[in-house]
């Protein structure tokens, strides 16, 4: 859970009536949704990104707009 999930959830847990939440992320283009510094899976053993020649045809808008110059 990332710190801006775990905020909002304390926040709605503070609301009055408030006892459950169901929080979800959205890879949103990213081939996983993963801890910050943590390697992504798609990057091989040289520290190249496994799919970078293909990111537009797999639909990785993500990875497109988070330029990683093939390093995952």
């Amino acid at each position: 859970m990332t710190e801006a999930v775990k905020a909002m959830c304390e926040l709605a847990l503070k609301q009055e009536g408030v006892r459950n939440i169901i929080a979800e992320t959205d890879l949103d283009g990213f081939p996983e949704n993963k801890k910050a510094g943590k390697p992504c899976k798609k990057l091989q053993d040289n520290y190249r990104c496994k799919i970078h020649h293909e990111l537009e045809k797999c639909n990785m808008k993500g990875c497109i707009g988070y330029d990683c110059f093939g390093a995952g």
